[in-house]
């Protein structure tokens, strides 16, 4: 039978059985105020590095990677559901744009939402990455739901973030003594060996962005059913990735899945961002631009 969890708070996924994949993987992320921005950061980085390294694999031997993306902290998000039709070269689209929440740590519903991600797709090849400090305190043990993932025939792998994280957590998580640090994490290679069970190397010298470049893809807004709904109000003001730039952004969100959103600069960046600040005088005139995501 299908699970779908009995609580309210918890986001309720449809199955998709007509979706089949070679590797299905669901990407967790801590977005709780025990973790913080910085290393928040340190999570889209790793998630980035890992699935420009997967996505090269799998466009070279033309695998389907049904991923799905889970967002935590007080509430949990999907930005992204493997029903889609999720091409890999999206997927690193939104995971550049995401942006961190604060809150609690509500890890126990980010792994109901990932079980129902890998229950809905059609394959034997389940995985679920958690990235997180181990520090629940909202939603439950996060503990028994791991082990249902586990029966289920999926595999979790819990990479730890933050220098003061619950080793006794992870391990339970994990079922496993043994866990991995996202400042020592060098085994990209073998963790996309390890989904896609291609050891081959790739006889492809361009670079991912060149092969999406080089790929016809669909964006996500295709599997949206909903009209989305803008938000009343713009976001804080905060550095963009990269280019250190101050933004601000309103989004466009159907089925709780950001679609769409706005951009517009502001003033002063907030102190806490890692990136480099340039502060540039809000026009007021100003149209704010859409920005595909």
């Amino acid at each position: 039978n299908y699970y779908q969890p009995q609580d309210d708070s918890t986001p309720k996924l449809e199955a998709c059985p007509d979706v089949k994949c070679h590797v299905s993987l669901t990407l967790v992320f801590d977005s709780s105020g025990s973790v913080g921005k910085t290393d928040f950061d340190s999570q889209l980085d790793f998630a980035e590095t890992f699935v420009e390294i997967l996505g090269r694999k799998a466009l070279e031997f033309n695998l389907k990677v049904c991923t799905g993306i889970v967002v935590y902290s007080t509430d949990v998000e999907v930005p992204v559901n493997p029903c889609c039709d999720n091409h890999i070269c999206a997927v690193s689209k939104i995971i550049k744009n995401m942006r961190y929440h604060g809150g609690s740590t509500n890890t126990a519903g980010a792994l109901k939402v990932a079980r129902q991600m890998l229950q809905g797709t059609s394959n034997h090849n389940k995985h679920v990455i958690l990235i997180t400090d181990g520090k629940s305190n909202t939603g439950g043990d996060p503990v028994p739901i791991a082990n249902d993932i586990r029966e289920d025939g999926a595999k979790i792998i819990v990479i730890a973030v933050g220098n003061n994280v619950d080793e006794n957590e992870i391990k339970n998580i994990m079922d496993s003594d043994e866990y991995a640090h996202i400042d020592s994490f060098d085994s990209f290679h073998d963790l996309a060996v390890e989904l896609t069970k291609k050891n081959k190397e790739s006889s492809i010298s361009k670079s991912f962005s060149e092969l999406c470049e080089a790929t016809e893809y669909d964006d996500f807004k295709s599997c949206v059913k909903e009209t989305c709904k803008w938000g009343s109000y713009w976001g804080q003001c905060e550095a963009k990735k990269r280019s250190g730039s101050c933004y601000q952004y309103k989004n466009c969100v159907a089925s709780g899945v950001v679609v769409d959103q706005q951009e517009r600069r502001c003033y002063t960046c907030r102190e806490e961002s890692r990136y480099p600040v340039h502060n540039f005088p809000y026009n007021r005139h100003h149209i704010p631009r859409k920005r595909s995501i």
